[in-house]
């Protein structure tokens, strides 16, 4: 199992799941019900999807630069 998070690419797709999970969980809560812990959450959710985001335009930037 720990084989698997060895690959960038998996460790990402869990981060995605993850905080997609916990955004669409946190999200309508705080809109609703605002509080700080989901305000936390909410915003760890959106700034893990934001670094996966970067870390694929740096390698796929990486990729390009190196043709």
């Amino acid at each position: 199992m720990l084989r698997f998070f060895r690959h960038p690419l998996h460790r990402a797709t869990i981060v995605v799941i993850v905080c997609g999970g916990l955004l669409g969980y946190e999200a309508p809560r705080l809109a609703t019900e605002p509080n700080a812990t989901a305000a936390v959450l909410t915003a760890v959710a959106i700034l893990g999807l934001c670094y996966v985001a970067y870390r694929a335009y740096e390698a796929r930037r990486r990729r390009s630069e190196g043709r």
